[in-house]
């Protein structure tokens, strides 16, 4: 199927999709899911966007996707509130209010839970219900994070199950998470493997230029949650060999475990938790960086990563989500395993590249566009949507890292 004319489909019944988006805050699931929401409806689609929990992308963000005519169906404020069966049961109803009975051609969730599999009553008879395995990942359902060692691969839990089996096709973002869906969870129906988007690298601030001589900033981005590895970084942080370096922690501060570590943490030297941050601000604190981490036990793919390379700064990366095609061949990057000893070996590789000079800002730069051609995923997602699932293989040669095609 062609992909149509951006900004030209004036049908008397465009395609309809309605997107699910289950997370909240300021991360790679709003980002990707304000950019998808964005791509469609420039193709011409009728999209709206809704969440079971909250719906808040910011102010610029939905200003833009109104006017692009996206509709935006928010679940009650006190629905966010309350646990369990009872928040699904009160955004659900909302939910319904709201669409008064519209029917969509494509049900698109981002989520980890079984709510996606309640979206099929929005489904056309024809529709299509589609889930983006993004955020996720392998292992599944891991609980050592006090060790800080990746727990053995283990099958989802009944909700993720239960998704599976209502879904007509999934779309994962690297081949980890690929052979994760077929070779431990079992997945057997159609499977696209498609980066999800993150802000366009071109509008990406460059980062300054290093000085062998001065202070260091390595900054942190990303939630401070469970499984993201800062507790294990605070741990080997006082024995790293670095010379004189900052480690700054920028993101959202989650109840409980995330203002503990901020507890334990907050009079360690030269450690500062900045929390939640704008999107404007995103810009200013990749250019102030001079290496970036993330050091997850498991991620879907990674899209921190991604920032950082947008904006030119080197990383550091355990071994999960798309770290094997963030690293192959990238001198400005660092994979390590996931354990205190590989995070502390490289860092302390990473700055002592950085320090002499062997990292580059610009040579980052070139290799993540000429590794992830934005306008390509941009399009291979606008295809996927329209794409019967069963005809995804036709959009292989589209999905595929222009590297691969060598």
């Amino acid at each position: 199927m062609k992909a149509r004319d951006v900004e030209t489909d004036l049908r008397a019944d465009p395609f309809r999709v309605l997107l699910l988006l289950t997370g909240r805050g300021f991360g790679g699931v709003e980002t990707h899911s304000y950019l998808l929401a964005k791509a469609l409806a420039r193709a011409g689609m009728k999209v709206a966007l809704t969440s079971f929990t909250e719906l808040s992308l910011g102010s610029l963000w939905e200003a833009d996707l109104a006017n692009l005519g996206v509709q935006l169906v928010r679940p009650p404020e006190q629905g966010a509130s309350r646990k369990g069966i009872w928040r699904i049961v009160t955004a659900r109803r909302e939910i319904r209010r709201q669409l008064r009975g519209e029917r969509f051609d494509r049900v698109i969730g981002q989520g980890h839970g079984g709510t996606l599999a309640l979206m099929r009553e929005y489904l056309k008879p024809t529709g299509r219900l589609l889930w983006q395995e993004y955020w996720h990942g392998l292992p599944t359902h891991g609980d050592d994070y006090a060790s800080y060692a990746v727990p053995p691969a283990r099958r989802f839990g009944w909700k993720m199950k239960w998704v599976l089996r209502s879904v007509d096709g999934v779309v994962t973002g690297c081949r980890r998470a690929s052979r994760n869906l077929r070779e431990i969870q079992g997945y057997a129906g159609p499977l696209l493997v498609v980066p999800p988007m993150t802000l366009d690298p071109e509008t990406s601030e460059v980062a300054r230029s290093q000085r062998a001589d001065r202070t260091l900033k390595i900054v942190f981005v990303g939630r401070l949650g469970r499984g993201k590895g800062a507790e294990a970084l605070l741990k080997v942080w006082p024995s790293l060999e670095i010379g004189p370096a900052e480690l700054h922690f920028h993101g959202s501060v989650p109840p409980g475990y995330g203002e503990t570590i901020i507890k334990r943490y907050a009079e360690m030297p030269h450690v500062t938790f900045h929390g939640p941050f704008s999107r404007d601000a995103l810009a200013g604190i990749m250019h102030e960086a001079d290496l970036g981490l993330m050091l997850s036990i498991e991620e879907g793919f990674g899209l921190v990563a991604c920032e950082y390379m947008a904006a030119g700064v080197p990383f550091v990366m355990t071994d999960c989500g798309a770290a094997e095609e963030f690293t192959a061949g990238n001198g400005d990057a660092c994979r390590v395993e996931v354990s205190p000893v590989g995070i502390q070996t490289g860092i302390e590789e990473m700055i002592r590249r950085i320090r002499a000079g062997a990292t580059s800002r610009e040579r980052l730069k070139e290799w993540f566009r000429s590794n992830f051609d934005w306008e390509r995923i941009r399009r291979a997602h606008v295809l996927a949507v329209e794409t019967e699932p069963t005809d995804w293989c036709s959009l292989e040669a589209l999905t595929s890292r222009p590297t691969e095609n060598r």
